[in-house]
């Protein structure tokens, strides 16, 4: 941990599993409060995780996520967590609501972030949050094989989901 930290330049950090879902397995640890015993004693040492830094953005911000489908921007969601809380799910008693109009920014991000897949894929989801440094969204994650696609924000209500399913089977 404290080699990530270090790579990131940052004191605390987000540790979660490579694959997971509602943020299952998911811990904000410090290094300065030597968290590392909340991790080992919580999770399966067999399965691999992932290391990023904490955005304190989260926290009043929140985290957006942009759906895409067939390559086309379909919605925005600005999920923001509990104020005790780093986790944006309803289960932890995050909130989500529809970003409209999506601003430009966030095209841009969503454009370049395509525009770096090897193949277009049927649908996606891009996780992003404003970087405390240097004031920018940034990636996240680019989920790919993601359940959470909040259709009921989509304005079509999933249309264009479904068109890309079956332009694709």
């Amino acid at each position: 941990m404290a080699n990530a930290a270090t790579h990131f330049n940052r004191t605390e950090l987000v540790v979660k599993p490579v694959i997971s879902a509602s943020s299952r397995n998911t811990f904000r640890i410090s290094i300065e409060r030597d968290d590392l015993a909340l991790i080992s004693n919580n999770i399966d040492t067999n399965e691999r995780m992932m290391i990023q830094p904490f955005m304190s953005s989260i926290s009043h911000e929140g985290e957006i996520s942009v759906l895409i489908f067939n390559g086309k921007v379909s919605h925005a969601v600005r999920k923001v967590p509990h104020q005790d809380d780093f986790r944006v799910q309803k289960e932890y008693g995050g909130v989500s609501s529809a970003v409209e109009p999506i601003p430009p920014e966030i095209r841009s991000l969503v454009q370049i972030t395509m525009a770096a897949c090897p193949e277009q894929p049927i649908y996606a989801r891009i996780d992003m949050v404003r970087n405390d440094k240097t004031n920018v969204l940034s990636i996240m994650e680019l989920e790919l094989i993601e359940p959470g696609l909040f259709l009921h924000y989509a304005p079509d209500k999933g249309h264009a989901f479904a068109q890309a399913i079956l332009q694709h089977r």
